[in-house]
């Protein structure tokens, strides 16, 4: 396969990925019982379908970041480099967690409820805090930081990177933040995603457009 061909897959990839983020913010405020406390979430019979969406826009987010980067590995310089790192690692921990949310958390609900109340030994666990923590601070930061580098860069449009600044930390905010603002930020960001992955049809980068070695 070319870079060429390579660079229009990830844009794809990207765009899917924005447009699972936009159902997954949407989709939860039409669907759960937000009024109600988390294990009633959980209990819910479309809690299952809606964290397997989030399972797969997680576990593709990092090929995705890997796509957006090296479309502009050159222009977005070291801040590029900084934010696609911490976006990354925090996109990882990200899925990880997800993994939870969608297989292990409903039979939590059922055989040990109590570990799902926001004041139980689970969310109180001094490990657990810091892994969501740090998957929240990495994640956040690392995609402002690439946001802010994509607009220096010039390669993807500019309200495309300023959608997904605005967006991710609205997004990641989780429990600390409405449930309507957290929908905001994921249509925002997934808007950008959807934005940044369709410009890259048809065009070249500085990767993926370099010219064949000769022997």
């Amino acid at each position: 396969m070319t870079m060429s061909k390579l660079q229009v897959w990830g844009g794809v990839l990207t765009a899917f990925v924005g447009a699972l983020l936009v159902l997954f913010g949407v989709l939860p405020v039409i669907m759960l019982p937000t009024s109600e406390p988390l294990i009633e979430w959980v209990l819910d019979a479309d809690w299952s379908l809606l964290n397997g969406l989030a399972l797969i826009m997680t576990v593709l987010t990092p090929l995705a970041l890997v796509s957006l980067y090296f479309r502009q590995v050159e222009e977005s310089g070291r801040l590029g480099f900084v934010g696609f790192v911490m976006a990354f690692i925090g996109a990882v921990l990200f899925s990880s967690v997800q993994f939870d949310e969608a297989l292990l958390w409903r039979i939590l609900a059922r055989e040990a409820p109590a570990l799902l109340d926001l004041t139980g030994p689970m969310f109180t666990s001094p490990g657990f805090s810091m892994i969501y923590l740090l998957m929240g601070v990495l994640y956040i930061l690392g995609f402002v930081l690439f946001g802010i580098a994509t607009i220096r860069g010039g390669v993807f449009p500019r309200a495309a990177a300023v959608l997904l600044i605005i967006g991710v930390p609205l997004f990641a905010g989780g429990f600390f933040l409405p449930q309507l603002l957290r929908t905001v930020g994921a249509v925002l960001a997934g808007v950008g995603l959807v934005w940044m992955g369709l410009s890259m049809r048809g065009r070249g980068g500085s990767v993926f457009n370099e010219a064949p070695r000769t022997a």
